[in-house]
């Protein structure tokens, strides 16, 4: 399922149970500061990046997560 992929891929365990702990639902992207606290939720099955509006929203904050302020 992961190979040839650029994005890594993460397996919840019973241990860590990530999903239960942090509320995330199916098709969520958890954005991540560069500690890794959330900065948002954003999620892909009522935000479809089939339409551009919601790819550009979701491409925005990921480059403003990722650009060190000046």
């Amino acid at each position: 399922m992961c190979q040839g992929r650029d994005l890594p891929w993460l397996q919840d365990t019973a241990d860590a149970d990530w999903w239960g702990r942090d509320g995330v639902d199916y098709r969520d992207v958890v954005v991540l500061d560069p500690t890794g606290d959330v900065v948002e939720v954003y999620n892909l099955t009522r935000n479809d990046l089939g339409e551009a509006e919601n790819y550009t929203a979701l491409l925005s904050l990921l480059r403003e997560v990722a650009t060190p302020p000046p």
